[in-house]
């Protein structure tokens, strides 16, 4: 921090994400120590909220969405030596009179190239769209648009495929798609950058998609086989893993999610996507506020008759209340709306129900007190391919997370006029797995930096 305010920058950007308010009000505050030079803020938190940052520092920038735009913008302004705040594209600021002003955003289809540092050091990541072309769910928080601007667009393929290139030629061959959906609503531009993918070799890349995009239920056959050759083109180029969030299996969660599909064209999506043989994961949302123990039930039972809890990404998974939702909306009319918590720019909130509540509150603690060994466990099995152990160790563990919830909703059935019973049955099962992880990750003869983090947990549990 000491060489950042020490030198002498015309403009420093902050990325603020949700996790980060106090660190970057104390950088602003280190920044402001000194006569200090134009400071832009960006992410998640300015985005959602930039008055908790324009009444302690008004003469800071928020760009609210993507930046690039408004970083060109500014910095020509900077070079000419004439800053005017009202001509950059998606700032957000206080005027001399401590007017807020937020600018339309201006969305490109050909940003400008990233200038990657050291990319070997970070999990690369590409984007090949912007925005959501569905743009309803009630539990998403969305970018500022201008008026009649469409929710999503696709960047430019020939962009797309020239900085992939420039990874490849520094050596690095995997990343992700950071597209919210990669097909969106433009299946053929999806499937021409599928193809024109296939020309880089030994490419390793994951990407999300909507199940609705896999597979649309009153699509025609011949938009449904483009759909379907798109993912097998892409699994020739490379795809390795698809994350799919599907959030529910109950009807009527989904109805208030606003996901606009069904458990139905869930199980189709997935069991296509199974016949690919790649790495599949699920993006759950069993709990929000609003949830019945039918809603729980019925993913349980779900989950266990289709086997897909095994693609689970995390089963204990909990809505959040996120500022500017309409969840949070509904969950004001309802009375259980709580207090705002800043640094995560979202909202606590009651259980409606509350034998809900404590099942939910029991998977929590579930979460906080095993969350490090499932996530280094889950990542040592994502980076050591073929290596049985990890694979069948995160099975184990989600499936002990299944058990788990059912067993508390069966305590929740039971008519006792009581609570129920904290259960204690399973500490034992999640002493073998990991017993039986330690003894074989102390018996490789060498071990990777992921492999020595998970022993790390393990021993110290």
């Amino acid at each position: 921090m000491t060489d950042i305010v020490q030198e002498k920058y015309d403009l420093i950007g902050l990325s603020c994400p949700q996790g980060t308010y106090e660190i970057a009000l104390e950088i602003l505050s280190a920044i402001y120590a000194l006569p200090a030079p134009n400071v832009v803020l960006g992410h998640a938190l300015p985005t959602s909220l930039p008055e908790i940052f324009l009444l302690p520092y008004p003469q800071v920038f928020i760009v609210r969405g993507w930046g690039e735009s408004a970083i060109v913008a500014l910095c020509q302004q900077i070079l000419e030596r004439h800053i005017q705040p009202e001509l950059v594209p998606g700032l957000t600021y206080l005027d001399k009179d401590g007017h807020r002003h937020d600018n339309p955003p201006d969305w490109t289809d050909a940003p400008p190239p990233t200038d990657r540092i050291d990319p070997g050091r970070y999990f690369a990541r590409i984007e090949g769209s912007r925005g959501c072309h569905y743009n309803v769910c009630t539990f998403c928080s969305r970018p500022p648009l201008r008026a009649n601007q469409v929710p999503w667009m696709r960047i430019s393929n020939v962009n797309v495929l020239a900085e992939i290139e420039r990874l490849v030629q520094m050596g690095v061959t995997t990343f992700t798609f950071a597209d919210e959906d990669f097909i969106g609503n433009d299946p053929e531009g999806a499937y021409d950058l599928a193809h024109q993918l296939r020309r880089f070799p030994n490419l390793d890349f994951a990407l999300s998609v909507r199940t609705d995009n896999i597979f649309v239920p009153n699509g025609s056959e011949q938009e449904n086989r483009l759909r379907w050759q798109i993912l097998q083109t892409l699994k020739d180029a490379g795809l390795s893993l698809v994350f799919v969030g599907i959030e529910s299996f109950a009807p009527t969660q989904l109805r208030r999610f606003g996901k606009g599909t069904s458990p139905e064209n869930h199980i189709k999506a997935i069991r296509l996507l199974e016949s690919l043989n790649i790495e599949l994961e699920l993006g759950l949302i069993l709990f929000d506020p609003l949830v019945t123990l039918d809603e729980l039930r019925t993913n349980v039972q779900a989950l266990k008759k289709t086997g897909f809890w095994c693609y689970a990404g995390q089963l204990f998974s909990f809505l959040r209340p996120q500022v500017g939702t309409p969840y949070v909306k509904l969950l004001k009319q309802q009375g259980l709306l709580g207090e705002l918590r800043v640094n995560t720019a979202e909202y606590t909130a009651s259980y409606q129900n509350d034998r809900a509540a404590y099942i939910a509150q029991y998977c929590k603690e579930w979460n906080k007190n095993h969350h490090r060994l499932y996530m280094a466990l889950r990542n040592v099995n994502r980076s050591e391919l073929g290596t049985g152990s990890f694979v069948n160790a995160v099975y184990r563990y989600r499936y002990l997370q299944l058990i788990i919830l059912e067993t508390l909703l069966e305590q929740a059935s039971e008519e006792n006029g009581g609570g129920l019973a904290d259960p204690h049955l399973w500490s034992k099962e999640l002493a073998t797995i990991t017993q039986e992880l330690r003894f074989h990750l102390e018996s490789l003869s060498s071990r990777t930096n992921i492999e020595d983090h998970l022993l790390n947990i393990i021993c110290s549990a």
